[in-house]
């Protein structure tokens, strides 16, 4: 039995060539036994395929897999934004607090006084003048306030029957939010000239010793005197407002 060189394919005696592959029949047929099998490349190939698949499916899911250590990174940035952010707020909402607290007068304090003034002074028969904060007040007295709170004196209330009380040098300003180096710390100041030879009532709202108190001056010659009202709808309305939050 002879056999193709080439292909292995059964060769009949006469064949000239391989009815198989087309291989020509040189120098005679060849047995089985002489024939020598040609490398196989389609194991080959589809073993390379395979390797191929394995690659590229190994390389999708190293890129589409969850990145853990990113993902930790975000999360940890995320929650030190978070808790930066969080921090900043309650920093921003103490600074508030401890702002608003430490201004012991502001703006919605002095609206109510002046609207208890506006409604007060006509039942006394009085109409009174606020200070704005830039135009000083003259009373009918001649002092000018507040630029003359450098030189005011404070008269105690004296005992019954005791006279007319001490009068001592005082620290006295405007300081509109209640706070400043004074003693008596002024957050406003209402003046009435009652149209008579010097005639004049002037009030002082202040902050001593962290506690409301209103100063009421009369006085129309010698050093000017203040003294604790003694009218006790305007002090107590002005600790009322003062107290409120």
């Amino acid at each position: 039995m002879n056999f193709c060189g080439k292909c292995g394919a059964k060769l009949a005696p006469d064949d000239a060539f391989c009815p198989q592959c087309g291989q020509p029949v040189q120098g005679g047929n060849q047995s089985r036994a002489n024939y020598q099998t040609k490398p196989q490349h389609k194991g080959v190939w589809l073993a390379l395929v395979l390797a191929l698949i394995v690659v590229v499916g190994l390389g999708i899911w190293w890129f589409q897999r969850p990145n853990t250590s990113q993902s930790a990174l975000t999360n940890s940035s995320t929650s030190s934004t978070s808790q930066a952010s969080t921090a900043s707020s309650e920093q921003s909402v103490s600074s508030s607090s401890t702002s608003s607290s430490a201004s012991l007068w502001n703006t919605s304090k002095d609206q109510a006084l002046a609207n208890f003034m506006a409604s007060w002074a006509p039942k006394m028969g009085q109409s009174y003048v606020k200070y704005d904060g830039t135009n000083s007040i003259k009373s009918a007295s001649g002092m000018t306030y507040p630029d003359d709170f450098d030189i005011a004196y404070f008269q105690s209330t004296p005992a019954k029957g005791a006279g007319n009380g001490t009068e001592t040098k005082i620290s006295m300003g405007w300081a509109p939010n209640g706070q400043g180096p004074y003693d008596y710390n002024v957050v406003a100041i209402y003046n009435y000239n009652s149209g008579k030879a010097e005639g004049r009532i002037t009030y002082a709202f202040c902050v001593h010793n962290g506690q409301p108190v209103a100063l009421v001056n009369q006085t129309t010659n010698g050093n000017d005197v203040w003294t604790v009202t003694q009218n006790q709808d305007v002090s107590s309305n002005f600790a009322k407002i003062f107290n409120e939050n």
